[in-house]
């Protein structure tokens, strides 16, 4: 992940401080979150919204500059992006029908990633 946020800090994120983040989008206590990438480069963010206390969600693909807000929640993007919709812009979507492999992040430099795969979806 600090490679994520690493890369990240360092890119122009215009498009991001139009939207109303009233700090740098990276960094700040109301700055982005990474949650989650994929094997495509793909990126998700959530934000603690200050005036809601919501989270915001925002998705990227690491080749663009381009973010698109989703207005729901964690569990109903991860499942809207593992039936196969296009949850990091138009025409993104695609469906793996083997099971999910899952990796945890450190915690810590010295704390290992382990991974493991979830159970057959069945699809």
């Amino acid at each position: 992940m600090m490679e994520t946020i690493q890369a990240f800090s360092h890119s122009d994120l215009q498009d991001l401080k139009r939207r109303g983040f009233p700090d740098s989008p990276f960094g700040a206590p109301s700055g982005l979150i990474p949650l989650l990438d994929t094997d495509r480069g793909e990126n998700l963010f959530g934000i603690a919204d200050a005036d809601t206390g919501g989270w915001r969600l925002f998705s990227c693909d690491g080749d663009e500059a381009l973010y698109h807000e989703y207005d729901m929640s964690f569990s109903e993007w991860l499942h809207r992006y593992l039936v196969g919709e296009d949850m990091f812009g138009p025409g993104s979507g695609v469906f793996y029908a083997g099971p999910i492999v899952f990796e945890s992040r450190p915690m810590s430099e010295t704390e290992p990633m382990t991974s493991w795969e979830g159970p057959e979806r069945g699809m």
